[in-house]
Order: structure tokens, then C-alpha cells, then sequence
């Protein structure tokens, strides 16, 4: 950015063409792209194949999968615009255990909280979330 000074100098020497507004791009990533298609590559093998507990993938797992096999250590915000980029979304688990028989917890409800509410002790509690 500069003066007026500057632009209307550059508007003697150059004409109205050096006036036109230029894209900067920013600075180069530090993954190239065959960079990018091992990590896509890697996180569909699972996280857990890469040693994490279960197999759901955060920002800062992949932080560290990067770091270990590429040798660079991105901020987890900065991991997270990689992944949007790479064409990954937000995945948001399920609350629920993917065994669940929702007849069975119908009943349950049903029974076992209809008694649990008539004893006492459970009077206040709400049971029925």
C-alpha cells in the first residue's frame, strides 16, 4: 500500500494499467499437495490404526499425525482449515451406543421408570430423558 504520492507516480510512469488492484496469495503452504494426498490417504486408514484410543479423528490427532509424519506442526485452527480444504466437514458422533435396540429402551422406560417414580427415593428425580 502507498502514498498518493506513490500512486499518482506510478500513474505518470506506467499509465492507468498500474492502478488495477493485484491479488496477493499469501504465503506458500507448507504441505505440498502429494503431502496432502498421503494425510487424506492416512486418515481414511482410521485413527486408530495410527494408535489413537478410537477410531473418531480431531483436529489435534490429525495435528499430530501430520507433525510425526511430515515434520510439521500446524496450530489445530490452521489443521481444521486443511481438513475443509482437503474437503472434509464437521462430523458431530452419535450420543447413542450403535447397539441400542430402541424397542428395549421403549420398554424400559415404561417399566422400570414407572417403578423407580413410585418408590420414594426417586420421587423428584426426572427419569425420563
Amino acid at each position: 500500500m502507498g502514498t498518493i504520492r506513490t500512486w499518482k507516480q506510478r500513474l505518470r510512469q506506467q499509465g492507468s494499467d498500474a492502478l488495477q488492484a493485484t491479488v496477493t496469495t499469501g504465503r506458500a503452504s507448507a504441505l505440498s499437495q502429494e503431502q496432502r494426498e498421503t494425510l487424506k490417504r492416512l486418515l481414511n486408514e482410521g485413527a486408530q490404526v495410527h494408535g489413537f484410543p478410537d477410531v473418531s479423528w480431531t483436529t489435534l490427532r490429525v495435528r499430530e499425525v501430520i507433525g510425526r509424519q511430515f515434520n510439521i506442526w500446524h496450530h489445530r485452527d490452521h489443521v481444521r482449515r486443511i481438513l475443509h480444504q482437503m474437503g472434509f466437514s464437521r462430523q458431530k458422533p452419535d450420543k447413542r451406543a450403535l447397539e441400542q435396540n430402541p424397542d428395549a429402551v421403549a420398554t424400559w422406560i415404561q417399566t422400570t421408570v414407572a417403578e423407580l417414580k413410585k418408590s420414594s427415593c426417586w420421587c423428584d428425580a426426572d427419569l425420563s430423558r
